[in-house]
C-alpha cells in the first residue's frame, strides 16, 4: 500500500503544473527539430516529438482530460515568442491500456489536420526499432521549455540536458519504488531532469527518439531516476494508428 501511495504522488507530480527542465542549457530548435510544445486552448501543457509530418507523439497523461479540439502543437520555434508553425489536433489516440496510477502505457498519438512543413527548424525524430532496448549508461538528451531549477520561472527558451540511461531493475523512481517495467525506462544526470510540463517530451539517443518523459522528483532529484515510456515497446502500436488512419 505504501509502495502504491509514493507511486500515486510521483504521478500527481507528473500531472501538475507546466514545465521546467532542471539545470538546463539554452539550445537551438534548428538541433532538436522534432520538438514541440502540445497545447491546451492555446497555452503549454506538455512536450511531444514529431514523428511525421502529420503526427505528434507525446504522453497519454498529459491530454488523458482533454478533447482534441482543444488541443493543438506548436513547432519549429526556439522561443515561445516566435510564430513558427502551429497545427490543430484532428484525432488523438490515447493507448487504450493507459493507466493513469501507475503511468503503465503513458503515450498517445497526435493527428495534426494539415502537415507541418519540413524545414530546418521541423523534422521528424527517428523511431527504434521494435523491441530495442538502449543499454544502460548510454547517454541520451532531453529537452523542453522551463526553468534551470525547481521553483523557478518557465524560460521562453528551449533547453536541453544530457542524461544517462540507468539499469531498469535496479533505478530508483521514489524512495519505495525500484525497478520499472519492461515497456519504461529510467534516466538521471548528476545534476537536473525534467520537470512538469516537460513530460511528455522526447529522451533522444543520436536522433533515434528512445523515450517519452513520464515523471521525476522534485525536478531531477540526485538520488533518483526520472520515469520515461520506451518507446520502442510501442512502434506496432504507432504504426497502427498510423496505418488505422490511412483505412479511414
Amino acid at each position: 500500500m505504501f509502495k502504491f501511495v509514493v507511486l500515486a504522488a510521483l504521478v500527481a507530480s507528473a500531472i501538475a503544473t507546466p514545465a521546467r527542465i532542471s539545470h538546463g542549457e539554452p539550445v537551438d530548435i534548428e538541433h532538436y527539430k522534432y520538438q514541440v510544445s502540445v497545447q491546451y486552448l492555446g497555452a503549454h501543457e506538455c512536450g511531444g516529438t514529431i514523428i511525421g509530418e502529420r503526427w505528434v507523439v507525446t504522453a497519454a497523461h498529459c491530454i488523458k482530460d482533454y478533447d482534441h479540439v482543444t488541443l493543438s502543437v506548436h513547432a519549429g520555434v526556439t522561443n515561445f515568442n516566435e510564430v513558427g508553425q502551429k497545427r490543430e489536433v484532428a484525432y488523438r489516440y490515447e493507448h487504450p491500456e493507459f493507466n493513469a496510477d501507475t503511468l503503465e502505457n503513458d503515450i498517445a498519438v497526435l493527428e495534426l489536420w494539415d502537415d507541418l512543413e519540413f524545414n530546418d527548424k521541423v523534422g521528424a525524430a527517428n523511431l527504434p526499432s521494435s523491441g530495442a532496448d538502449p543499454a544502460s549508461g548510454t547517454d541520451a538528451v532531453i529537452t523542453g521549455w522551463g526553468a534551470d531549477q525547481e521553483g523557478g520561472w518557465a524560460s521562453e527558451h528551449l533547453l536541453a540536458l544530457t542524461v544517462h540511461i540507468d539499469d531498469r531493475s535496479t533505478c530508483k523512481i521514489s524512495s519505495a519504488v525500484t525497478g520499472v517495467l519492461g515497456s519504461q525506462l529510467c534516466a538521471s544526470a548528476h545534476r537536473g531532469g525534467p520537470c512538469h510540463g516537460d513530460f511528455g517530451g522526447p529522451l533522444v539517443i543520436d536522433g533515434t527518439f528512445v523515450g517519452i518523459m513520464a515523471s521525476s522528483i522534485s525536478c531531477g532529484h540526485p538520488e533518483y531516476s526520472a520515469l520515461y515510456t520506451n518507446v520502442a515497446s510501442f512502434v506496432d502500436f504507432i504504426d497502427e494508428v498510423i496505418a488505422s488512419a490511412g483505412r479511414r
